[in-house]
């Protein structure tokens, strides 16, 4: 019976069962049958199926919800005799945005790897909307806040934003005068959010205004500052993004800010991790996400967290 309720377990944190077999590195019909045999067992519905989606019924809620403080109540004792005997080792599965890790937290990992010998780590970097629970991420950086509320959430970095463009740019076809100017007349790189679909308009503070503008007629969005980079210097698009990702070209003067009179907004961060036991490698993880972030913002006075 134990089998059969962590294959409960499994269906109910996957959403399916064919993700809860990948999880458990088995067959969807292995899945389907242990679930019947501990419905059959208890004599209780837990989840009801239809074609679209499964859901789980009142009884299974508070079947699943017993089984998670059971859980978490082993994780954690075995945690603490492994901490004890300062065996902390394991495998993590992490998931990073693309483009602030590279700066922030791509460059120290090694030093994470070095101070903690027994931990390997696995990292997916992201620009997307990220379910840690089906795809089996013990935590996660995200550039919005996650709509599960099986998750700890803590907001570790709000960065503002600018536009950037070359001096070629501003020779070629002007410097915006004000907002009307760039949406007027200047070729700009739209943004995508994180599922990845267009965002219909922009909001600028302006002469303490807030002004609204369509996205229809930028004609290349993307989802990543990295890249916008790249793309502002071909010297043809004012791009945005936050000062890191343009610092060295800043300091040497081959990009420049545009309309820095204007407030475009910030651009926010979360430390991500489900709602379930949290064993030490994830806390050592954490606690290494958090000294990065403070050290990005104890180099960058001007920016707010």
């Amino acid at each position: 019976m134990y089998d059969n309720m962590i294959v409960f377990m499994a269906i109910v944190e996957s959403g399916t069962f064919l993700q809860a077999a990948k999880k458990l590195k088995t067959s969807q019909a292995t899945v389907s049958r242990k679930l019947q045999i501990l419905e059959e067992e208890l004599q209780i519905t837990l989840i009801s199926r239809n074609t679209r989606d499964l859901e789980i019924t009142d009884s299974g809620q508070k079947l699943y919800d017993e089984l998670v403080k059971q859980r978490n109540s082993i994780h954690n004792t075995i945690d603490s005799l492994r901490t004890n005997n300062n065996t902390v080792k394991g495998r993590l599965r992490v998931a990073l945005p693309i483009g602030i890790s590279y700066y922030i937290i791509s460059p120290y990992l090694l030093n994470f790897i070095k101070d903690n010998p027994e931990i390997t780590v696995e990292i997916y970097y992201h620009n997307h909307e990220i379910d840690l629970l089906k795809q089996n991420f013990d935590l996660a950086i995200t550039n919005h806040e996650p709509k599960q509320q099986t998750m700890l959430i803590k907001k570790v970095s709000s960065i503002k934003l600018h536009l950037y463009c070359t001096p070629e740019y501003i020779q070629k076809y002007g410097n915006p005068k004000d907002p009307y100017d760039l949406y007027e007349n200047h070729t700009v790189v739209g943004e995508m959010n994180h599922v990845a679909y267009v965002n219909p308009e922009i909001n600028v503070k302006y002469k303490d205004a807030l002004i609204t503008f369509p996205t229809d007629r930028t004609r290349i969005f993307t989802n990543t500052v990295l890249h916008n980079s790249m793309i502002a210097a071909s010297g043809e698009a004012i791009v945005g993004g936050w000062d890191e990702f343009f610092i060295n070209r800043l300091t040497d003067g081959s990009i420049v800010k545009v309309l820095q009179d204007c407030d475009f907004g910030k651009r926010d961060f979360y430390l991500v991790r489900p709602d379930i036991y949290e064993n030490a490698m994830v806390r050592k993880f954490s606690k290494f996400i958090l000294e990065c972030f403070k050290r990005y913002h104890d180099g960058h006075g001007n920016r707010d967290t």
